[in-house]
């Protein structure tokens, strides 16, 4: 089945490309106490956009899977650091 899904710009499942990200910044997060996400993926997919040389920032948690007030505050900070550079 095809179609459009509203709002979703991009679904990325695995690379498709080896090119060079670095113009591109990221903000990832991550709880240590996650139990769906190891940390040892998360580790994986934060050392794949650093050796496609994206300018990436980590934020560590010490909660679970779910997202905190703190995270969102924390990535609309980022965020506004971004658009007035």
């Amino acid at each position: 089945r095809s179609g459009r899904v509203t709002g979703v710009q991009s679904v990325l499942f695995r690379s498709q490309s080896r090119s060079t990200l670095e113009d591109k910044t990221v903000w990832l997060s991550y709880g240590d106490n996650d139990p769906i996400v190891s940390s040892a993926s998360f580790k994986e997919l934060a050392d794949q956009f650093e050796t496609r040389q994206a300018n990436v920032t980590i934020q560590l948690t010490v909660t679970g899977h779910q997202l905190t007030m703190d995270e969102i505050e924390q990535a609309r900070e980022w965020t506004e650091h971004l658009l007035t550079k």
